[in-house]
């Protein structure tokens, strides 16, 4: 036991997260430049391979996927990390101690609580770009299930997630089942009812549902929203475009404890996006600002804030464990067991292992136009109102159906 401390307490000072954060900042300099297929094959091997970091590796990997449109392949990758962050822990006799008397990296990591849940809406967006809205539907139907059995597992107060029910009505919308789509609307209304769009989206499917009463309750709790005759009108449909700004929260050791970690917001360059309908190369017809849906640094940080005493019972475990292995070296070398608790506390430091790749949070921008040909770019705007990033493409949008299309922008 105390060659099996000391040496590795040794190797963990030698090795230290130094791997792990070197990997992710090539893949963020890999996706600052949009170089998707670079930073694919960074991490390719590494999703792939058995390892105690393989799921931030397949997080990070599946992400990416996403971003440059591989959406079967990114889904793949997401319904292997849901797996693998389900599956329950095995852990060798030395990989246990180990992370009871040195560190919490030193076995697989299994992802935080917000991190699982999120699997499952990388898993409907990913659906719902493939046009599978009723896999996408079960994906969103996952996330609150799952929200509910940590509830119950865990007695924490988890809510339920806005961002599954928004988007889950934006599907039914799709789908042309207005009455469930007014239904998740309502849901995430009381989940959040800052949500900027949500009075028109009530108003709307509420009005498309036939359910006069509850529009009547609405317009009288919205005023300022009014009917659009392009709701009815069934030469129309709906360009809608998600967007995932910034990069989320970042991992570092806890102000009060070095043992467990905290997530700190970090800054990004751009404050929203703008869709525009083009006429040609230059005349705009009608311009649409993104509006924020879901808070993906808000709810990280809220979550794992909350399992902050949990994690210090945990570490206090071990430092128990180790006052118990320092002694027992003492008693035959005190100078051996001075440099076994100072070795084996020195090491102790929080698990900052995470998926790197979560944005800051998700926005979305909606317009209904007339059953056409459209040329749409879609614009990063900074906080100079300057216009940092561009990307434009060729929309067909048919009658009464939805063009769906995602930009991620993770500076």
């Amino acid at each position: 036991m105390i060659k099996f401390v000391l040496s590795s307490s040794l190797a963990i000072l030698l090795a230290g997260c130094s791997s792990f954060s070197k990997r992710s900042g090539e893949v963020h300099d890999d996706i600052s430049r949009q170089n998707y297929s670079s930073a694919i094959e960074r991490l390719r091997p590494l999703a792939l391979s058995d390892s105690k970091d393989q799921l931030v590796y397949l997080l990070d990997y599946a992400t990416v996927l996403f971003m440059a449109g591989q959406y079967q392949e990114s889904a793949q990758a997401f319904i292997k990390a849901d797996k693998l962050a389900e599956i329950q822990d095995y852990h060798s006799l030395s990989k246990v101690t180990a992370s009871i008397l040195l560190d919490e990296g030193q076995v697989q990591y299994k992802g935080d609580a917000y991190e699982v849940i999120l699997i499952n809406a990388y898993l409907a967006l990913n659906f719902l770009m493939l046009g599978q809205l009723d896999d996408a539907l079960v994906e969103c139907r996952r996330i609150n299930e799952k929200l509910t059995r940590y509830k119950n597992e865990a007695k924490r107060d988890y809510e339920q997630s806005s961002f599954a029910r928004y988007l889950a009505a934006v599907i039914w919308e799709a789908k042309g089942q207005f009455t469930d789509a007014y239904l998740d609307y309502k849901f995430a209304r009381d989940i959040d009812p800052s949500i900027p769009t949500i009075g028109e989206d009530l108003i709307r499917t509420a009005f498309l549902s036939r359910r006069w009463s509850d529009l009547k309750k609405w317009q009288a709790e919205y005023p300022d929203i009014k009917m659009a005759s392009e709701w009815k009108n069934k030469n129309y449909g709906e360009i809608v475009y998600l967007f995932a700004r910034g990069r989320g929260p970042i991992k570092q050791p806890h102000p009060a404890s070095h043992r467990v970690p905290k997530l700190y917001p970090r800054s990004t360059l751009v404050q929203g996006f703008n869709v525009k309908i083009l006429n040609g190369a230059e005349a705009v017809l009608n311009e649409i600002p993104s509006v924020p849906v879901y808070s993906v640094e808000e709810a990280a940080i809220k979550t794992l804030d909350g399992d902050y005493a949990g994690l210090i019972a945990k570490r206090a475990v071990g430092v128990g464990a180790k006052a118990v292995i320092a002694d027992q070296v003492r008693q035959k070398s005190e100078a051996l067991g001075a440099l076994a608790w100072i070795g084996m506390n020195l090491v102790d430091q929080a698990d900052l292992r995470q998926w790197s790749l979560l944005p800051k949070d998700f926005q979305i921008a909606r317009v209904y136009l007339p059953a056409g040909k459209y040329e749409v770019s879609a614009d990063a705007i900074g906080y100079a109102n300057e216009s940092t990033y561009s990307s434009s493409e060729a929309i067909e949008l048919k009658p009464r159906k939805k063009a769906l299309r995602f930009m991620g922008l993770y500076r």
